[in-house]
């Protein structure tokens, strides 16, 4: 207790700069960041940077993420949640210094090695990080650029397409480094987002963990209808000869829109299509393309039947696709047992790819 308020009275007299003082002189931590990561032979791009690997452990995985906030750089690994803060944080691991009880001295590091000495005291006019607005959850669209999750490189990187299908349908990094999907009606309203986490799993990524578990939030506007919209409903115009074919999966639907573009490619979020995310389509063809799982259980798979043939008696077009189930023997000896009988065709494109 003595040391910590030792160290702030020497801050008080301007002996030390102040946190906000090398907050503001390193933009945003952004120099240290930098700094560190050269140390490490690792760089940052301009938006900060994704999936890259912890310098601090034997990290195999590469899920630590660098952002930038309000006023500040963030970081986060989420192979290990007890890596995160910001660059003050990353340095205090780099250089072994608790930031709140060492701060003397990884002040005065930050100062030498970062600031090569050039320290300018508070009250200097000092470059400052670029200002950035609070970002809000929903927003026009026409303002999302590009991202670079890690379902951005996996996709961008192994089909011709994939980065024009991923800005088409509007998907973007959300600050805390987790995919961001944007359910936008015909009408062009954003109803809802969808943050998922991805992992690396061999050639592939997936949503699950080392623990198994998923990493999902969705968050729906306050003040708008409650009835939801399907992934990528924007992007099918009012009068259409394309047919409309649903299937479980976000990165899936996108998969599928970089092989095939006979068909507007949607995704109702879950293994459940609401009656209220086919009402806006009913004027187009429909096809439901369910998971192999679904297929194999024969329960599952004439409850999905009896839907269809409810909704086709109230005037909809719509029926079941089996592709997952008559296309299955083509990666049988390519997917694992426990993949295959899960299959969706993102997981059908790349066994082929």
């Amino acid at each position: 207790m003595e040391e910590m308020q030792t160290e702030q009275a020497l801050e008080d007299k301007g002996i030390l700069p102040s946190y906000a003082e090398l907050l503001q002189a390193t933009d945003g931590g952004r120099s240290i960041f930098e700094h560190v990561l050269n140390q490490h032979g690792l760089k940052m791009t301009d938006k900060g940077a994704s999936h890259l690997q912890n310098p601090f452990y034997d990290d195999s995985h590469g899920g630590m993420s660098i952002t930038q906030g309000d006023d500040r750089y963030i970081f986060r690994d989420f192979g290990d949640h007890d890596y995160k803060g910001d660059a003050f944080d990353f340095a205090g691991h780099h250089y072994q210094l608790d930031p709140k009880r060492q701060y003397k001295e990884l002040a005065q590091r930050i100062v030498d090695e970062v600031l090569n000495g050039q320290y300018v005291a508070s009250g200097t006019t000092q470059r400052k990080p670029p200002k950035r607005e609070r970002q809000t959850l929903f927003f026009d669209w026409h303002d999302i650029g590009d991202c670079w999750t890690l379902l951005h490189d996996h996709i961008g990187g192994t089909w011709d397409s994939g980065k024009e299908q991923l800005a088409r349908y509007k998907v973007d990094e959300a600050p805390d480094g987790r995919t961001r999907y944007w359910y936008i009606d015909r009408d062009q309203n954003i109803r809802e987002s969808k943050l998922v986490q991805f992992y690396p799993y061999g050639a592939s990524i997936s949503k699950k963990g080392a623990d198994n578990n998923v990493n999902i939030t969705v968050r729906r506007p306050a003040g708008q209808p409650s009835d939801r919209c399907l992934f990528g409903e924007h992007l099918i115009p009012k009068c259409t000869d394309k047919p409309v074919i649903i299937v479980e999966a976000e990165d899936a639907a996108i998969t599928a829109a970089c092989n095939y573009d006979t068909a507007h490619w949607c995704a109702s979020g879950g293994k459940a299509i609401k009656d209220e995310q086919l009402e806006r389509i009913k004027d187009c063809e429909i096809f439901v393309m369910p998971d192999h799982d679904i297929l194999l259980d024969q329960k599952e798979r004439r409850h999905l039947s009896d839907r269809l043939h409810r909704l086709a008696q109230l005037g909809y077009n719509i029926r079941r696709l089996d592709m997952m189930r008559t296309n299955a023997a083509d990666v049988s000896d390519i997917l694992h047992p426990n993949k295959l009988a899960k299959m969706d065709i993102r997981d059908y494109l790349e066994a082929l790819h």
